[in-house]
This record gives structure tokens, sequence and C-alpha cells, in this order.
């Protein structure tokens, strides 16, 4: 069943980095199909774990229950209490940041070149890492293939996207570590192409985009998982709190 399930998510579009973790948390964590329901509320509980991991053994159990149509243990599930996630200022890039550290330079190698275009496009569109295997554009409009193989349109920056087509199909075929590679070496150590992606989330909210329009974008089902993705930085909360509270 453990197989079914990953051939599931592998149908519905998700990462392979996302696959791999889903399918050693089933038969390495859980030993879903050998081990008891009762035995793998325990190890999610085990508070020794820290809230974030707690967070994706459940998550991940959820969905596995969900696909295997079991709505009673699905439900119990649910409602288990897990420790609430710590609240912490996560990273993000301003535009200013991310422009200026993206600007292309004569001394810059093919391979720099080609991934300060790819991480500024990445950032202009929110776009997902998998988005990026299935990019395509369609009389002047960009189309992507996203999680659980839904298609949809997303808006860029013409120019950018001009730069980005000249190295043709290498996009498609992007691979992960080589993208965060580049990304460290670009915007810092503690960024990944999911800090440009929640970086462009935080930027057009801050600057008054509708939701609706930035949900769309990014290719959510759910709003609040848009609203999730919305960080300000703990100096710009600081700034926040002075003009309103310390004047």
């Amino acid at each position: 069943m453990v197989e079914r399930f990953i051939n599931w998510c592998e149908f519905r579009n998700l990462s392979t980095k996302t696959i791999t973790s889903y399918a050693y948390i089933l038969k390495k964590i859980f030993d879903v199909e050998n081990n008891s329901h009762f035995n793998i509320l325990k190890i999610i509980c085990n508070n020794s774990k820290s809230s974030g991991y707690q967070h994706l053994l459940k998550v991940v159990y959820l969905l596995y229950l969900k696909f295997t149509k079991q709505k009673e243990k699905y439900l119990q599930v649910k409602m288990l209490k897990i420790k609430k996630p710590d609240s912490i200022y996560r990273d993000v890039l301003t535009r200013e940041q991310i422009y200026e550290l993206t600007e292309l330079l004569a001394t810059d190698s093919k391979a720099f070149r080609y991934y300060k275009i790819l991480t500024r496009f990445i950032f202009e569109t929110g776009c997902r890492y998998s988005d990026l295997k299935n990019l395509k554009e369609v009389d002047g409009k960009i189309f992507v293939l996203g999680k659980g193989n839904k298609k949809r349109q997303i808006l860029y920056n013409v120019e950018t996207w001009q730069k980005l087509k000249f190295y043709g199909n290498k996009v498609n075929k992007q691979k992960n570590t080589s993208l965060n590679l580049y990304i460290k070496k670009i915007f810092g150590d503690k960024c990944s192409a999911h800090t440009l992606r929640r970086s462009f989330a935080t930027y057009m909210l801050l600057k008054g985009a509708n939701v609706k329009m930035v949900q769309k974008q990014m290719g959510h089902q759910d709003i609040n998982t848009t609203y999730n993705y919305f960080h300000i930085s703990e100096t710009e909360n600081n700034q926040i709190y002075k003009e309103f509270m310390l004047k």
C-alpha cells in the first residue's frame, strides 16, 4: 500500500525530495504496514521531537490515511494535539536585495549568470522549484503543471523571461541541489529556493496585492497557506512597533 501511495504522490507531481521524505517516514519511522495505529500515534506525540518534525509526521500520516480511506483513524489523527510551532522570524529578502544581488556583471561566469537570472525569475513569479520542470510558454503566456497535476498560468516579468529563454530547456532539467547551491552563493547560506518564494509572497502582500491574486500565482488551494508565507523581518516588526507604540 505504501508503494501505491508513493505512486500517487508522483502522479500528483510532488517533488522528488518530498516523496523521498514521505517514503522514509512511512517505511522507516512508522513501519506503517506492520505497526499498530496506536504505536504510530505514540511516535508522532513523542515530545522529544521538535514541533516542526511532529507536524511533518502528522501531515504524512494524515495523507496516507486519507489515501487508504481509513476515515476513523484519519479523524483521530486530525484531533491529535502536538506541540505548537515556535514563533520565529524566518528569512525573507527584499526586492531591492534580490535585484542588487542578481544584477548581471561582466565578470560573471556562464553558470553564475544563468542562476542569477533563474533566481530572479523564481522571486518575480513565486513559483516552486517543481514548477520549473513543466514550465511552458504558449502564445506569450506561461503555464506550469503544479501539485496535483493542476495546470495554472503564472504572471511574469517579460525582460527576465526573455533572458531565461536563451538557455532553452535547461530550466526544465534544473536540479534542486545545484539551484540551492547557487542560491546560497548569491544570497547567503540561510537561503533556499523556498526563501525566494516566501520573499515573493511577503513583498506582494506588503505592497497591498490582493491575496487572492497571490494565492493563484503561488498555486495554493487554501488561502491560509498563502498567509503562512507572509513573513516580515524582526527589524521591520521593530520599526512598526516603534512607529505605533513609541511615538
